[in-house]
């Protein structure tokens, strides 16, 4: 998705993130129960991000970081569907943040996306 290209303000605050991915997604033409899902993925991650000790949502996040979120919502037994949902989800949302520089580069590389058993 390449982003709406225009002058910028400084986007801070997990909050203003959400808001401007949304109303990417939102002028991308994206289905509102799609927008809905995604914003809740980024929302969930970023609360689990801080509650670890992450800092500079989403700039700081690493690879790792994404891992070990992925690795605690197996361990309570989160849906294969739904954990594939929410890589997907957070994939949308960093590739984001990093056409609109927020990021440098985004963490979901060489990020395990679950398999669905048939």
């Amino acid at each position: 998705m390449a982003p709406h290209r225009k002058a910028r303000k400084q986007i801070q605050g997990t909050d203003e993130v959400l808001e401007a991915f949304s109303a990417e997604l939102v002028r991308t033409k994206r289905p509102s129960n799609t927008i809905a899902a995604y914003a809740s993925d980024v929302r969930l991650f970023a609360r689990a991000y801080r509650a670890g000790g992450g800092v500079r949502f989403p700039g700081g996040v690493r690879p790792v970081d994404v891992r070990e979120y992925l690795a605690t919502l197996r361990a309570a037994g989160t849906a294969p569907a739904t954990l594939q949902r929410r890589c997907g989800g957070l994939a949308i949302f960093f590739r984001w943040a990093q056409a609109t520089a927020l990021v440098r580069s985004t963490p979901m590389v060489d990020i395990a996306v679950p398999a669905i058993e048939p």
